[in-house]
């Protein structure tokens, strides 16, 4: 499974605790947003692709149009595992800093309304997901003084307010449509399992004992997807896996629906140099499309690219 190193660094400070204490910090935090460079789509033209691209130096956020076309960075601070907000104007995604805290900041595409959410001087925010009214987010959260209070968060989206802990530690997937359940994953000794729970911290059950990916959701007919190995699962509620696809080539990881109901965008390793590219595939495992080519040469010893996420 590939991770980019801010999410590979938070199953570690989740497992480990040994990142150095947060300074204090206020519950919302504005900066002066820098300059747009990369604009979201007009009403009725195509969708944006978010993703992650690491760097020599961290992190960046990159656009691309679901039709393809020339991949545009979102200028903005060092971010990570974006996710679109449900009336696709902003972007979710996760900040680490140099003192090894992390927490969630907010983004549009064109760089502007740059803030983060601090809502606890010692819990850190990483990688989260929105709820379909679009008020909350459902964070990854651990604190390095007090592993006891690891888990999965929930956070007002307007000024950080209303923190409380609605699941053991795992990383957040998806929301149902209805807004009432959370399926997300758990680390294990052997790998990582489908968990679910509501929203009011209710119902927490591990589904299944396939080893899945970091990053599961719900298909319009209820039903759960994950990346399985190289290939996306498909589940029942009680974990059962149902069928698999995979694509004509290479693997699938990372994959997040489309809107539509009907397409993948997922990381995709494959030839040549099996460096990650970006993909679209319909969800029965034809038509692979690649939108944004793997990095070659010497450029992609630094340059992964992943955590990708399609614009409602």
């Amino acid at each position: 499974m590939n991770r980019l190193l801010l999410a590979l660094a938070v199953w570690a400070l989740a497992g480990c605790q040994t990142a150095a204490p947060v300074s204090p910090a206020p519950t919302a935090h504005s900066t002066a947003s820098p300059p747009p460079t990369a604009a979201p789509s007009p009403s009725g033209a195509a969708k944006l692709i978010a993703f992650a691209r690491g760097t020599e130096n961290g992190a960046q956020l990159i656009v691309v149009e679901e039709t393809g076309g020339v991949a545009r960075p979102i200028s903005s601070p060092d971010l990570e595992v974006p996710r679109w907000s449900p009336d696709g104007e902003w972007i979710a995604a996760a900040r680490a800093e140099s003192d090894q805290s992390v927490h969630v900041s907010l983004v549009r595409a064109d760089g502007s309304g740059y803030r983060e959410l601090h809502p606890d001087p010692t819990l850190n925010l990483g990688a989260a997901v929105w709820t379909p009214d679009g008020e909350w987010l459902a964070c990854e959260g651990w604190d390095s003084t007090d592993e006891t209070r690891d888990g999965i968060y929930m956070v007002k989206v307007a000024d950080g307010s209303g923190l409380v802990k609605i699941a053991p530690p795992g990383i957040p997937g998806s929301f149902s449509a209805d807004g009432e359940r959370l399926v997300f994953s758990v680390k294990k000794a052997d790998g990582h399992r489908l968990a679910i729970v509501n929203r009011d911290g209710t119902g927490f059950a591990i589904l299944g004992s396939e080893d899945v990916e970091a990053y599961p959701g719900f298909m319009p007919d209820g039903t759960i997807y994950d990346s399985i190995g190289d290939r996306v699962g498909f589940f029942d509620l009680e974990g059962t896996l149902l069928h698999q696809v995979s694509a004509p080539i290479g693997t699938m990881n990372e994959a997040r629906l489309a809107p539509s109901g009907k397409r993948f965008v997922f990381t995709h390793f494959g030839p040549p140099g099996n460096y990650p590219a970006i993909a679209t595939i319909n969800v029965d495992g034809t038509d692979l499309q690649i939108l944004v080519p793997a990095i070659s040469g010497q450029d992609a010893l630094h340059s992964e690219q992943g955590t990708p996420d399609w614009q409602p």
